[in-house]
């Protein structure tokens, strides 16, 4: 079943991934995918499930998957909203 869905789930995380951020909402939402993201993959990972990544009908999708992990660890840290000194949210 994971096999059939995940061409579907990787298209559409791709069409997130790839919008442009247009407030702290999108900003919001945008991390809260790629930790979710990365966290889906590696739980495939951690079942012992990663021939569902190497199976001949995903196999086509493994490059933009691999692509789509090292674009994401290419980011460096989360973004950090400050409202003013009594709300810093950076770590002192």
């Amino acid at each position: 079943m994971l096999i059939d869905l995940l061409p579907s789930l990787l298209t559409q995380v791709y069409i997130y991934l790839d919008k442009p951020v247009q407030g702290t909402d999108d900003l919001v939402a945008l991390t809260d995918l790629r930790k979710t993201y990365l966290a889906f993959l590696a739980s495939v990972l951690q079942a012992n499930l990663q021939t569902v990544y190497t199976i001949e009908s995903n196999a086509p999708h493994l490059p933009a998957l691999i692509q789509s992990v090292c674009d994401l660890a290419q980011i460096s840290g989360e973004p950090t909203v400050i409202f003013d000194n009594k709300h810093d949210l950076r770590p002192n």
